[in-house]
C-alpha cells in the first residue's frame, strides 16, 4: 500500500514537472518503460525532448516535431545537448498574427494537423519553417 503510494506521487511529480519545462532531456541508453513514458508526456505537452543513448539515435526510429535524438559519447555530450538547448530556446514564439481563412481552408489545416499530431498553429508554423530552408 506505502510503495503503491509512493509510486504514484512519484509519477504525479514528474508529472508536473514535465508540465512546467521548457523542454526535456533523458539519458537512455538503459531503455526503460518509465523513461519512454516519460518523453511520451514531453511530447504530449509539446515539449521539446532530447533522448541521448551512448549506443543509437533514436530520432532514426521516431520521427516527431518534438522528438531529438542524438547517439554521444563523453566528447560529444556538452555540444548535443548546447545545440538542443539553442534550438529550444528558439521556439518560444512572441509575436502574434492573425489571419482570414477559408472554410476549406480551415479544414485542410484541421486535417493536416492530425495528420502530423499538430494543431493549426503548429501545423502552418511548420510549413513556414520548411519553406524557408
Amino acid at each position: 500500500m506505502v510503495l503503491a503510494a509512493i509510486k504514484a506521487t512519484k509519477a504525479k511529480i514528474i508529472t508536473q514537472d514535465i508540465e512546467k519545462a521548457d523542454a526535456v532531456i533523458i539519458e537512455i541508453s538503459q531503455e526503460d518503460f518509465q523513461l519512454g513514458h516519460e518523453a511520451t508526456l514531453a511530447i504530449q505537452n509539446k515539449k521539446p525532448v532530447l533522448c541521448l543513448s551512448v549506443y543509437e539515435d533514436f530520432s532514426l526510429k521516431i520521427s516527431n516535431a518534438y522528438f531529438s535524438g542524438a547517439k554521444y559519447n563523453e566528447y560529444t555530450v556538452g555540444e548535443i545537448v548546447a545545440d538542443f538547448v539553442s534550438r529550444a530556446e528558439k521556439r518560444h514564439y512572441s509575436e502574434r498574427f492573425n489571419m482570414f481563412l477559408s472554410p476549406a481552408q480551415v479544414i485542410y489545416l484541421d486535417r493536416a494537423g492530425k495528420v502530423y499530431g499538430l494543431n493549426k498553429s503548429e501545423y502552418v508554423r511548420r510549413l513556414i519553417d520548411k519553406d524557408r530552408n
